[in-house]
C-alpha cells in the first residue's frame, strides 16, 4: 500500500510537468496563433462597417486614379446578406460575394445604366467593376481603426478604411 505522503510529491511532480508542457507549449501556441483573417471574423466584420477606400495600388506600384474620381466622396463598399454595394460611383453598382478563408469571391456585378455627364465618373464605373470581379484576397484588421485590404488577382491593391454603420432604430 502507498504511503499518502509519498503521493503528494508524485503528484506535485506531474502537476509541475503539465504546467511546464503547457508553458512551452502555450508559448509556441501564441507564437503560431491564427492570422487576422478568419472566416468567421470577416463574415461577421465586413457588415458593420462602411468600408471607404484610401488607397488604390496598381500591381506596379502607381496609383489607380480612376477610383479617385470624387474627392468629396469616395468610393464606398457595403457588404450585407451576401451582396456587396458599391457607392458614390456615377452608377448604381453591386453583386453577390461569398467568403472562403481570407478570399472574397465576387459574383457579376450589375449596374444601372444612367449616362455619366463626368466622363471621370464613367472611368470610375469601369474601374470599380473590373476589380470587384472574381476572386480577390483579403486582409481585414477590426482593431481601434478597421481596415480592409482587397488584393484583386492582377495584383492591385485597394485600401479601405472602416466607418461603423449605424445601429438599426427598432
Amino acid at each position: 500500500m502507498t504511503k499518502p505522503s509519498s503521493i503528494v510529491p508524485a503528484l506535485l511532480a506531474c502537476a509541475l510537468a503539465a504546467c511546464a508542457g503547457t508553458g512551452s507549449s502555450g508559448k509556441a501556441a501564441s507564437q503560431q496563433q491564427a492570422p487576422a483573417t478568419s472566416p468567421v471574423d470577416a463574415a461577421t466584420q465586413l457588415p458593420r462597417y462602411h468600408w471607404k477606400l484610401q488607397d488604390a495600388r496598381a500591381s506596379d506600384g502607381g496609383r489607380i486614379d480612376a477610383l479617385f474620381a470624387r474627392d468629396d466622396k469616395p468610393l464606398t463598399l457595403d457588404f450585407a446578406d451576401g451582396r456587396v454595394s458599391v457607392r458614390n460611383a456615377c452608377n448604381g453598382i453591386g453583386g453577390n460575394y461569398a467568403l472562403d478563408g481570407d478570399t472574397l469571391t465576387f459574383g457579376p456585378m450589375m449596374g444601372t445604366m444612367m449616362a455619366c455627364a463626368d466622363p471621370r465618373l464613367t472611368a470610375l464605373d469601369g474601374a470599380v467593376t473590373t476589380r470587384l470581379t472574381g476572386k480577390a484576397r483579403i486582409a481585414l484588421d477590426a482593431g481601434a481603426s478597421p481596415a480592409l485590404k482587397i488584393t484583386t488577382v492582377g495584383g492591385d491593391i485597394l485600401t479601405f478604411a472602416g466607418e461603423p454603420v449605424a445601429p438599426a432604430k427598432g
